[in-house]
């Protein structure tokens, strides 16, 4: 097969057609946006050596990216999980057990992740744009990494994570809700954080 661009978005797909998928081989570029899908089974794509650009944006029942999701993506340089409101969790375990070592763009805005653990981006060696905006991002100790990076201005993809639509912004605890998270006094990135609601 010679196909390189495949869009299967819109349409009413409940999992990955991991079998239609794996005759897709040459595949560089697949747009699986605003299906119905509940969760990313593991090795989903994983036939697919050459996939470069996957994207996986709009999924209204999205809730979960299972162990081993992206294993096989050994040739990924764009992620998009995006504006899937039912996305609570992001963990290194959807790259288990390799780094994505070419992945250099990973757009995961306007879902409903709290927390950004920081050994997901120690997966990801080569990554310089990213986006986590319009996320109910909670402002504890636990974020204070982001923090740290934001303020030694060292990595640049999490430049554009300070200021503009793509700042990041506290959605609790309630008495920092929507202050941008860029310009918190890192003291105040505690762990003695009241309950959320």
């Amino acid at each position: 097969s010679t196909l390189h661009i495949l869009d299967l978005s819109s349409n009413s797909f409940s999992e990955v057609p991991v079998s239609v998928l794996g005759k897709a081989r040459s595949l560089t570029h697949l747009f699986f946006d605003q299906n119905p899908i509940t969760s990313i089974a593991p090795e989903s794509f994983a036939e697919l050596i050459n996939l470069e650009s996957l994207h996986l944006g709009g999924m209204d029942a999205l809730a979960m990216l299972e162990d081993g999701a992206f294993t096989g993506l050994n040739s990924l340089i764009e992620l998009n999980v995006n504006f899937c409101p039912m996305l609570k969790n992001f963990s290194t375990a959807a790259f288990v057990p390799e780094e994505k070592e070419n992945l250099v763009m990973l757009f995961l805005n306007n879902n409903s992740i709290t927390l950004f653990a920081e050994e997901v981006f120690h997966y990801l060696p080569m990554l310089r744009i990213s986006s986590i905006a319009g996320n109910p991002i909670a402002c504890s100790c636990e974020v204070f990494w982001i923090k740290t990076e934001m303020d030694s201005g060292e990595l640049e993809w999490m430049h554009s994570w300070k200021e503009g639509p793509e700042a990041v912004v506290c959605q609790n605890p309630p008495n920092m809700r929507g202050q941008k998270l860029a310009t918190l006094p890192v003291e105040e990135l505690t762990c003695d954080v009241p309950e959320l609601i």
